[in-house]
């Protein structure tokens, strides 16, 4: 995933409206092209974002829950990130460090995101804002599956990583990237 990519499915996905509950339009519906509503490519515009800049694999990122995030400052737009694993450690959570005199606890660095106003494909922020607004998720889970008709699914359990690879998949060919996912 490169910069360029991200900024042309934001391009992409921010041209898709975000219809009410059963409002969405028969000739939406029907249109092929369509897979996926503006619901779902903006949670997928997120996890993109989130993936990109806080150096994630996209698996981590789909086990983010409400939880997991703080607002530090409105007026700066700043998100704290706090995961409770570490990628790079085969069991995740917390590694203990044994020392001579003591035993210390390395924890899980948080990441802090910020608005980013020059590039708006680039601003986890506003994304995560945007997206939290939208599906009114306040615990569990943030990025769930979705049910027909652009409908978020009400079970705490995250989207899984082969339905997410398929979204990517459509996404980068709606794009015209030959980027391999």
């Amino acid at each position: 995933m490169t910069s360029s990519l991200l900024k042309s499915l934001y391009e992409f996905n921010y041209s898709f409206s975000i219809y009410k509950m059963g409002e969405i339009p028969s000739d939406v519906v029907a249109n092929g092209y369509h897979w996926g509503g503006g619901r779902q490519r903006l949670m997928l515009q997120c996890i993109y974002t989130i993936a990109f800049l806080c150096l994630l694999r996209f698996d981590e990122v789909l086990k983010i829950q409400a939880h997991h995030l703080e607002v530090i400052d409105e007026g700066r737009g700043e998100i704290k990130l706090l995961l409770p694993f570490r990628k790079t450690h085969k069991y995740g959570g917390t590694v203990a460090v044994m020392f001579a005199v003591t035993n210390d606890i390395l924890e899980v660095k948080p990441f802090h995101l910020f608005h980013n106003l020059q590039e708006r494909h680039l601003d986890a922020t506003h994304m995560l804002l945007c997206w939290i607004k939208e599906c009114h998720i306040t615990e569990g889970y943030i990025f769930r599956r979705f049910l027909a008709e652009d409908r978020i699914s009400p079970e705490n359990k995250p989207l899984v990583t082969c339905r997410y690879k398929r979204a990517l998949h459509f996404q980068l060919m709606n794009v015209g990237s030959r980027a391999i996912c």
